[in-house]
């Protein structure tokens, strides 16, 4: 899933400043330099992971019920937040995994 990936991704890029900050010499300032180092790691992995998730969008698949990542998040949430016994006629009778594609999207723009 794109959402493991990018948690790794987070992870491997705290793991990096923190060892980029601590291999850099002297120990004065260490904080500041990890501090700088994960910010940079930061911004380019949220540029990355904002372009990947335009790119992703523009086929017609995101907007597919069945297969969008946005009805598979819905339903998840909702069976874990709720009672399977109010959940389930939740997910199939209203039109809540209908409108999540466009939902997510809508809600990205703003």
């Amino acid at each position: 899933s794109n959402h493991i990936l990018t948690e790794l991704c987070l992870c491997a890029a705290v793991a990096a400043s923190a060892f980029a900050a601590f291999t850099g010499g002297a120990k004065e300032g260490t904080e500041r330099r990890m501090q700088n180092t994960l910010g940079e790691c930061f911004r380019k992995q949220l540029a990355a992971l904002y372009l990947i998730s335009a790119l992703h969008k523009m086929n017609t698949g995101f907007f597919e019920i069945r297969t969008s990542c946005s009805s598979q998040i819905i339903a998840i949430t909702t069976l874990q937040l709720l009672p399977e016994w109010i959940a389930k006629p939740i997910l199939t009778s209203s039109p809540l995994l209908q409108t999540a594609p466009a939902g997510g999207l809508f809600l990205e723009i703003l």
